[in-house]
Formats: structure tokens, sequence, C-alpha cells
């Protein structure tokens, strides 16, 4: 095989597997994240070009080349695929617990947080403001209090909230600590719970 076409086979390849990881790798990038969005949307107009140059040239060999064929099919796999599912074939969300509560707060400039509550005593806190940061750990509650615990913070971050008050209004406070008393006003829009102390 030439080498021009290994090359379009490995980042094809490369392309593929890590459009289908992010959500591995993906979290606390900051800036990068959006430099790496750029670079994968430049990467996948880039095969779009070589797979429809190489359809091109397939015609004019009427398919003969088994070496341009295979780049062919290669390049449309993995476009079609991409095409298919943007963010990925496998949902890392559908491993984890169900979500007992999602809040959400709306910023300025598309800023947005969002803290999921699990039904395994897990919660995950994404702040994303110009790339993600996420922040997980296990939370339980007594009444309508929600405590926090075993906190890996994200990136940029030097603390999180210590606690948590459930108002009966669908809405959430998050606490720095007891002398914190402004805190940050969390709008639920998603919940399964059913009152239980945990």
């Amino acid at each position: 095989m030439r080498t021009q076409n290994k090359l379009i086979i490995g980042i094809g390849l490369a392309f593929f597997v890590a459009v289908n990881t992010i959500e591995l790798w993906g979290d606390n990038l900051g800036f990068w994240s959006f430099l790496i969005s750029i670079l994968l949307f430049f990467v996948f107009l880039g095969l779009c070009i070589t797979a429809f140059t190489q359809i091109y040239f397939g015609f004019r060999e009427n398919f003969r080349n088994r070496e341009r064929l295979k780049v062919i099919c290669f390049t449309a796999i993995v476009l079609v695929l991409i095409f298919l599912a943007p963010l990925g074939l496998f949902n890392l969300e559908n491993l984890e617990a169900n979500d007992i509560i999602i809040a959400r707060r709306e910023g300025v400039a598309g800023c947005s947080i969002i803290l999921k509550l699990k039904e395994d005593n897990t919660f995950v806190f994404n702040n994303i403001c110009f790339g993600t940061s996420k922040t997980t750990g296990k939370y339980h509650f007594v009444g309508d209090s929600l405590f926090f615990k075993d906190i890996k913070i994200g990136r940029d971050d030097s603390n999180f909230y210590e606690f948590g008050l459930k108002d009966t209004l669908d809405i959430i406070w998050l606490y720095y600590d007891k002398q914190d008393t402004s805190g940050i006003c969390l709008h639920i829009i998603n919940s399964n719970q059913k009152n239980q102390e945990k």
C-alpha cells in the first residue's frame, strides 16, 4: 500500500477513535476544547475532500485499483458513521446510574452550569463556559439539605460547594460553606426523586 493511502487511513482511523472517545478525554480541556473542535472539523472536511477525490479517480479507472477501493470504502464508512453519530457511536452516560435530579443555571454568553444527582449517590457538576469543567463526587440528602463529599474538582476550580438546600419551588441553592450567604441558584429541570432521605 502506498504511503499516501496509509496516511489517509491512519488519519481517518485516528479521527474516528478521537470522536468516539471524546467523552473519556474531552472534559476539563477548557479553551483547548474549542481548538480541538476546530481541528476535528478540518480533519472531517479533509477526509470529505479526499473521499470525493478518490471516488473521482476511481471512476476514471473504472474502479480497477484495489488499493483505491480500500481507501474509498474506509473513508466512506468513517464519514457516514461520523455524520450519523457526530458525538460518537457509544454514549457513556448509558453506563452511569440514572439521574434523580437535573438542575441548571444559565449564564451570559452561552455559559451554563448543570448539576446531575444520580441514583447511586454520585453527582456530576458541569460548568460550561468556553470549554467544560467537570467536577464529580458523592452526595447525600438529609431532609432538604444536600451534602457533597469525595469531590474531584474540575479544571480551573479551586474549591467546590460544601452543601446545598433544595427549595420547595424546584430550586437548589448551592453554598461554598456556612459563611456563604449568597450561594448560587439552580433550577430543577428534571426530578425523579421521591423525597427520600439517604
